[in-house]
């Protein structure tokens, strides 16, 4: 029986430092977007990194509007 939390020596291991939800975000991706962040060695702190220069963007972006 695995023991309650998991092995430690398996967790998911990210380059991230800072603080994340405890829930994932899932989405489908486009294809071709799908194949290229799949082969990527760090998929998650690419898609992550890439969701929050977005963010960045749309912030500045309201900023600059008000």
């Amino acid at each position: 029986m695995a023991r309650k939390g998991g092995n430690p020596d398996t967790y998911f291991k990210s380059n991230y430092s800072g603080k994340v939800a405890k829930k994932a975000v899932g989405v489908k991706l486009p294809l071709e977007l799908d194949a290229y962040v799949r082969s990527l060695e760090s998929p998650s702190d690419w898609l992550r990194e890439a969701a929050i220069e977005k963010y960045q963007r749309e912030q500045l972006h309201r900023e600059q509007a008000s």
